[in-house]
């Protein structure tokens, strides 16, 4: 209900005559005294101390990220190059030991043949 009145009310505004509104009654200002000016002081301060706090939180933070970051790359570096070297023994050692089955395969064929023939 009170949207279509709020509805209602904004389109006829747009056919009305606009309608001029009462101008603000500026209050008279009480002077300030001396503990009113240490406390603006004192909040201009604490929001500027609140900012470069802020600020240092973030260097650091990213300081400390960026040092994090550094690490775990130097260890995923590592960690991948021993990675390579242990694979690379394994395949080695695969194929020699895959040779020496190969050859000792061979001579027990050859001896076995050399058995027939005889």
């Amino acid at each position: 209900m009170l949207r279509h009145l709020n509805k209602l009310t904004s389109q006829s505004t747009l056919l009305l005559p606009q309608t001029v509104r009462p101008l603000r009654v500026a209050h008279r200002r009480e002077p300030l005294h001396d503990f009113e000016n240490e406390r603006k002081a004192f909040k201009t301060t604490l929001k500027d101390i609140r900012v470069q706090h802020k600020q240092d939180y973030w260097n650091t933070q990213t300081q400390v990220e960026n040092e994090y970051l550094r690490t775990y790359k130097e260890e995923r570096v590592t960690k991948m190059a021993d990675d390579m070297a242990r694979w690379r023994t394994q395949i080695c050692n695969i194929s020699l030991m895959t040779e020496k089955k190969m050859t000792a395969l061979q001579k027990r064929e050859h001896k076995l043949l050399a058995t027939m023939r005889n």
